[in-house]
């Protein structure tokens, strides 16, 4: 044991000789300045990056989203999809009954109904024997209530 603490007091001994002998090769080539500047983020930048990206980003997902969407939505998508007259339009019924279209029922839905008789009458060709095609793409959509009423307006108008 005596052995092993003589022989490593030796080599400490060496490493404190080496390293004092050692030159260093490290030299100042100019003083450190500081600068006169704080040094922090540009607030006013990041603010206009922000204010930026939180318009551009949202508009550019509504777009896509917009450009994606093949729904129809709207009367003008249907202009747009398909060169086929539109007779009209229903709106949404509140009421109970699938029948509103009477005699003396002066509502928006059953003038809306009567619109589309009109235009059916200008458009198609005078026939005894006509047929009329109501049709959508999912069940409760309102096929019944609309070939109801537009039978009733056209049973009313003689």
């Amino acid at each position: 044991m005596e052995e092993l603490y003589s022989f490593l007091l030796q080599k400490n001994l060496e490493t404190s000789i080496g390293s004092a002998s050692t030159i260093s090769n490290i030299r100042v080539v100019e003083p450190a300045m500081y600068s006169s500047v704080p040094i922090r983020p540009n607030r006013k930048g990041l603010y206009m990056i922000a204010v930026f990206v939180g318009l551009a980003l949202p508009m550019a997902v509504i777009f896509l989203l917009d450009y994606l969407n093949d729904k129809v939505r709207t009367r003008a998508d249907v202009q747009k999809m398909t060169h086929a007259p539109i007779l009209g339009e229903v709106g949404h019924s509140e009421e109970k009954g699938a029948l509103v279209v009477t005699r003396n029922n002066r509502k928006f839905i059953a003038e809306q109904f009567r619109i589309i008789r009109s235009n059916l009458q200008y458009i198609l060709p005078k026939t005894e024997k006509m047929v009329l095609l109501v049709t959508s793409s999912y069940s409760g959509e309102g096929k019944s209530f609309v070939s109801t009423n537009l039978g009733a307006v056209v049973a009313l108008s003689g």
